[in-house]
């Protein structure tokens, strides 16, 4: 809401200084305001159904990260540098399908 008001070209932030809602007084409100419910309540978002081939692809990368830390604790780095690689190729083609499918929204998970 803050984003909003902000802006000085938005129909929406017209909207709510015509009743009487403004930045300053809005971010001094919520100032006051305690909000620590956040530190105690955990978030936990549900992708909800996903595309075969993006299911598939996550789990080889979750795969080949476990693989890179096998190969560290076996202090075999040059396997560790190739799984890797490999990481970083699977991780673009996952951009990719993303993008294709329209869930960017997913690129932190």
């Amino acid at each position: 809401m803050l984003a909003v008001l902000r802006e000085e070209k938005c129909f929406a932030a017209e909207i709510l200084h015509e009743r009487g809602i403004h930045l300053a007084a809005t971010r001094g409100e919520l100032q006051r305001i305690p909000h620590d419910d956040s530190t105690t309540e955990e978030f936990v978002r549900e992708l909800g159904s996903r595309p075969e081939d993006i299911a598939e692809l996550q789990s080889r990368l979750r795969s080949i990260r476990n693989r890179i830390g096998e190969a560290i604790a076996r202090n075999d780095f040059a396997a560790a540098q190739a799984y890797s690689d490999e990481e970083g190729k699977e991780r673009d083609k996952l951009f990719a399908m993303y993008q294709e499918h329209g869930f960017l929204d997913w690129i932190y998970d």
